[in-house]
């Protein structure tokens, strides 16, 4: 019951957590953000092309998060340390559109001019004690400076998905340090919007769209393609986000909701196991039921008694619960892909309520049921002997009948989902992915790659604007004999084409920078011939093809590839080719600790935010929903066949009591320890051949339902059942094994003493 009580505890603060992120925004309910292409992230200009042309939106505001932003270097000098900026780019309204509480400072006028906002645990970082109002703080983005003051400061927030960052500047300061971060033809801004109560939001989104189409550069050149507007709760189940930048913490409802049925599951069969081991009990304490009856105990008495009793067992279950969860929170935290601290946040109030909620319920309920099964036997009977031989297990079959089950269908779900994720981690994807690191790094001087190839597990080195795994990418447009044609260009220098294996099949030249590679598919769809002029693609040959992203990713093959090819010698190209990646020799988590241990020697000096990375590492976080679901589901089936087994134990032990002198008998008249365990064991074991047999399919069932959302799926293969059902049927083996074992092994003339 500890055990169950504790994964409950979890579970609560999660739901609890999930529900209190953002709940400000949520309740004022008219916050939506602008989406296209799977992108949240668009043009500076698009707040401009719309901004007072619809009376449905009230007011719009923009956000750039700096850790979005790949292959710049933005720092900030605070007391003469420069450090890597964690900072929020945003409109003058910010603070007016979402309720991050200031400290100090009027929020009207903190984000005007060169001025930045701090967070609370920035300021002390930094100014300690001291009010940090008015103090110089220098902004360097790319070597260009500017000085600005600190105008206000604002209290940390942790329950949101929004960025959390240490200081907020407004885009004035952008322009004037690295305007090209606002260009047109750049997507580094979240927009979002205030709509009327009443707005249709399908209208407004094909008038929007419209008006994109004729105004705004990515819009009309066809390189974005779609614009829809989304309520901010609306969020975490969003279908078809590429890329969830800058909203972080993002938790998938359907998780939410697989958790809160898990809860309720092992609330439940904590209910289960404590009737099965109380009513398995009470042949052992009806005697003394009986003596208070004889003694003058009502039948309430006893009831409440009972209820005590599971009271008690339920705070003492509890008190270790919280102690078992306080360990573990670290580590379920990783599973659910967020930090929760159970009582050590700002909503410990609630969580206080829904333990003792549990408790109540816990106790009730588990008390409840063997109390009246107890209270409704007569003394007389019982002093008799007539409850043993009458009582029956009926409760218990039914109990065990459940949870064998649940534990069947669980272990079925555990093996085919395992299957499911190694089925598309190891698909091929028609490029390398074992001996690959990459390493991301705001600026090319940090990355000290002269140095890094002199390291004896590093093969080769070269560069890419995104690793193969990423969605994120560019598109092109061609136009050849007045046609159109978009192509999505997958940024490399030559290096990088050759640690990836990608294999050619037509080689007209050796490549050189602003030549490309075409696939099969675009050289297809551009209609290539090699055999006449095609000057205005630069094309050097055509290759294979190869997927980018994850293999059931529905828009990952909307644009054919073209490898564009731009050699990155001294990182002059570092804005194109933001991912350094390099062929080790080896074993690849060796050399993966080498390179860590190489820059973390620069870490000082540098002060870059880096991620190292192995491919294969990469590859396999594609399917980080598919790993948290599997790994929760294991423990889970791991906590229900333990819960299964004590269930087991707990009637075999009612078994013995009532069985003791009907098996002595028996073995009187000559019947074999063999014999007496097979016959005595298929008694329990038909409960879990019954369990199985309903099992089967309605593990079909919700097996086949959950493949059909992969378009990259395992058969529904028989094995799966068939080892599954194996597993349940040696646990239950295992668990009756001992009680009737010394069933099996008491002397009969010792059991017929007893009775």
């Amino acid at each position: 019951m500890a055990i169950a009580i504790a994964c409950v505890i979890f579970i609560g603060n999660f739901v609890i957590d999930d529900y209190q992120t953002d709940r400000t925004i949520k309740e004022e309910g008219n916050i939506y953000v602008a989406e296209s292409d799977g992108y949240f992230c668009m043009t500076y200009s698009v707040k401009d092309v719309i901004s007072d042309k619809y009376p449905e939106i009230t007011d719009m505001c923009r956000i750039m998060y700096t850790k979005s932003l790949n292959g710049v270097d933005m720092k900030m000098i605070v007391n003469g340390d420069s450090v890597q900026q964690n900072a929020l780019v945003a409109d003058d309204t910010y603070f007016q559109f979402f309720p991050a509480e200031l400290i100090d400072g009027d929020k009207d006028k903190v984000l005007s001019g060169h001025s930045i906002v701090m967070s609370q645990s920035c300021a002390r970082k930094y100014f300690h004690e001291d009010s940090p109002i008015g103090k110089s703080v220098t902004l360097d983005i790319d070597g260009n400076k500017l000085n600005v003051s600190v105008s206000g400061v604002f209290e940390d927030c942790k329950n949101t998905i929004l960025p959390q960052p240490e200081i907020i500047y407004n885009f004035e300061c952008i322009r004037q340090l690295r305007p090209g971060l606002i260009h047109k033809g750049n997507s580094t801004v979240t927009t979002f919007l205030k709509l009327t109560d009443n707005a249709d939001v399908e209208s407004l989104e094909t008038k929007i769209v419209s008006q994109l189409r004729k105004d705004e550069y990515m819009f009309s050149n066809g390189i974005s393609k779609d614009f829809r507007i989304a309520k901010f709760n609306d969020i975490p189940s969003l279908n078809k986000i590429l890329v969830w930048d800058p909203f972080y913490n993002i938790i998938d409802p359907d998780f939410v909701n697989v958790f809160t049925a898990v809860g309720m599951l092992l609330l439940l069969f904590s209910i289960m196991n404590y009737i099965s081991l109380t009513v398995a009990q009470s042949g052992f304490r009806a005697k003394e039921m009986a003596t208070r009856r004889l003694l003058g105990s009502s039948n309430v008495g006893i009831i409440l008694r009972y209820l005590c009793e599971a009271l008690l067992l339920t705070l003492l279950s509890s008190a270790i619960a919280i102690m078992i969860v306080s360990w573990l929170s670290p580590y379920l935290s990783q599973l659910v892909g967020k930090d929760i601290s159970p009582f050590a946040d700002g909503v410990w109030q609630l969580e206080l309520v829904f333990v003792v909620v549990v408790i109540i319920v816990l106790a009730l309920f588990s008390g409840i049921i063997p109390a009246l099964l107890v209270s409704r036997y007569k003394p007389i009977d019982i002093v008799r002997g007539v409850f043993g031989r009458t009582s029956k297990m009926t409760l218990g079959r039914i109990l065990i009948t459940i949870q064998g089950l649940m534990a069947f269908i669980t272990v079925t779900m555990a093996f085919i989902m395992q299957m499911q994720v190694k089925h598309m981690v190891n698909k091929p994807m028609g490029y390398e992915k074992n001996n690959i690191i990459s390493v991301k790094c705001p600026d090319y001087s940090d990355l000290y790659v002269d140095e890094l190839k002199q390291l004896a597990c590093v093969e080769k080195i070269g560069f890419l604007q995104v690793v193969p795994m990423s969605s994120g990418g560019a598109v092109g447009s061609f136009n050849k004999d007045g046609e159109d044609y978009k192509v999505e260009i997958f940024y490399g220098d030559d290096e990088a084409f050759d640690i990836l294996g990608l294999k050619s099949i037509l080689k007209l030249k050796e490549p050189v920078t602003n030549d490309m590679w075409l696939t099969e598919t675009a050289s297809k769809y551009l209609k290539f011939d090699s055999d006449s002029s095609m000057r205005e693609f630069d094309v050097c040959g055509v290759i294979r093809d190869f997927k980018k992203g994850s293999v059931n990713d529905p828009d990952a093959d909307v644009n054919p590839l073209v490898y564009y090819v731009i050699e990155n010698e001294g990182g002059r190209y570092f804005s194109y080719l933001r991912n350094m990646i390099v062929k080790v020799k080896g074993d690849e988590n060796d050399a993966l600790a080498q390179i860590r241990k190489f820059y973390e020697k620069h870490e000082l000096a540098a002060g870059a935010e880096r991620i190292i990375r192995t491919f294969n590492e990469q590859n396999e976080s594609l399917y980080g929903k598919e790993t948290r679901n599997l790994i929760l589901l294991t423990a889970f089936c791991f906590i229900i066949m333990m819960l299964t087994s004590l269930a087991m134990i707990a009637m075999s032990t009612y078994y013995v009591r009532q069985h003791t002198k009907e098996t002595a008998i028996r073995k009187i008249m000559g019947c074999g320890k063999m014999q007496l365990f097979v016959g005595t064991s298929s008694k329990f074991l038909k409960l879990v051949a019954a369990a199985i047999i309903i099992g089967i399919p309605t593990a079909w069932y919700i097996a086949d339902r959950w493949l059909s959302g992969y378009s990259y799926r395992i058969d529904n293969d028989a094995w799966s059942y068939f080892a599954a059902a194996l597993i349940t049927i040696v646990v239950a083996v295992l668990s009756i094994t001992w009680q009737l074992m010394r069933l099996i092994n008491t002397k009969p003339v010792d059991s017929l003493k007893k009775e």
